[in-house]
């Protein structure tokens, strides 16, 4: 709100405070806080919104790499990086989240059993803002089925034909506008995503009405791939398998063009590319960081006292946090050597 209230020459002179000590020096956060309540002045803005307590959290929002100063760069990407996810669009602005009435029982998502219609039940749900698709993996007994829906109508665009195996993981890849999926049958499918396999043409299962999406290949693995992520970096699809081993494909051939064993001593659940490396979440209660580059294990997490299965990273702090069969999440900061881990507790369990 201070910066859209600026004129071009105040905006100038704000830069002049931050970089008085030079451009890379910045601002600690008593003088960042004096600085914009001196730029807010005479503004149309709410006292509340400028109070030191709410200005020192503002500073350390930014200060990712706790150096415990600001620079005008990271100011202005700050406010840039959250201008364009709509953050201080104003309260007016910000939209509402409407209730949606539920069905007990999804259309075209139902089986009979005994004369009764049975619901599917709900394994996995992705979403992928590139494309603005979701994707649903349901169960219906000892069938199993992945549906594309529309985050906006939350209507059912396409989806898999029913498959014997559970499906284990999903990633979509702009290479071929192929969706790939793994499954406990010790197989990895390539479908179809182009918008010609949306057509009513194609063959259609009558137990659902959308459009089922064309197979382009089945591969058989070795063992289970728990896990899919694409790097778009290097045009690589990886694959985590239940043997602790880690597998790169080529979605043009559709095939696995090498694989390192034994990167874990139990199974893969998550994995996650970070710039150039790859950082693995196990069973064996551990995460291993993998340069992409050099090709070698550049770091092994240690915190968990059982398996992990999920990871995710915080670009906006570059945080990796880390979650298992134990009941608290792990915080991780990477550029850290021999970092211990934060531990997030719910005070309220």
């Amino acid at each position: 709100e201070v910066v859209k209230n600026l004129t071009e020459g105040e905006l100038d002179n704000l830069r002049l405070e931050f970089e008085k000590g030079g451009e890379d020096d910045g601002l600690p956060i008593d003088e960042f806080a004096t600085v914009l309540k001196k730029a807010a002045a005479g503004k149309s803005i709410c006292e509340s919104a400028i109070t030191s307590d709410k200005l020192h959290d503002l500073f350390n929002e930014i200060d990712f790499n706790g150096d415990t100063k600001v620079s005008w760069e990271e100011f202005t990407m700050f406010i840039i990086d959250n201008a364009m996810k709509g953050r201080y669009e104003g309260d007016e602005k910000i939209r509402k989240y409407i209730p949606v009435k539920a069905s007990k029982v999804p259309v075209g998502e139902t089986q009979e059993a005994g004369g009764y219609a049975v619901a599917a039940e709900v394994k996995k749900l992705k979403y992928f803002s590139q494309w603005d698709e979701i994707f649903k993996v349901s169960t219906f007994g000892n069938q199993h089925r992945l549906k594309v829906i529309d985050p906006k109508t939350l209507k059912g665009i396409k989806s898999t034909p029913r498959l014997p195996h559970s499906i284990l993981a999903i990633e979509r890849t702009p290479e071929q506008d192929s969706l790939i999926t793994s499954s406990s049958g010790m197989q990895v499918h390539f479908w179809d995503m182009t918008p010609l396999a949306t057509h009513e043409s194609l063959t259609h299962d009558h137990s659902t009405t959308e459009g089922i999406l064309p197979l382009k290949r089945v591969v058989k693995v070795p063992e289970s791939q728990m896990a899919l992520r694409w790097c778009p970096k290097y045009g690589v699809l990886f694959s985590a398998s239940r043997a602790g081993s880690l597998n790169y494909w080529s979605v043009e051939r559709m095939e696995i063009t090498r694989t390192q064993p034994k990167v874990h001593e139990e199974a893969i659940l998550d994995l996650l590319i970070v710039d150039q490396e790859v950082i693995t979440a196990s069973l064996d209660s551990t995460i291993k960081i993998m340069n992409l580059e050099r090709n070698v294990c550049t770091g092994v997490l240690k915190g968990h006292s059982q398996g992990v299965c999920t990871l995710a990273f915080s670009k906006q702090h570059q945080f990796l946090l880390s979650a298992g069969f134990e009941y608290e999440p792990l915080v991780w900061v990477l550029h850290i050597k021999d970092f211990h881990p934060w531990r997030l507790v719910d005070k309220q369990r």
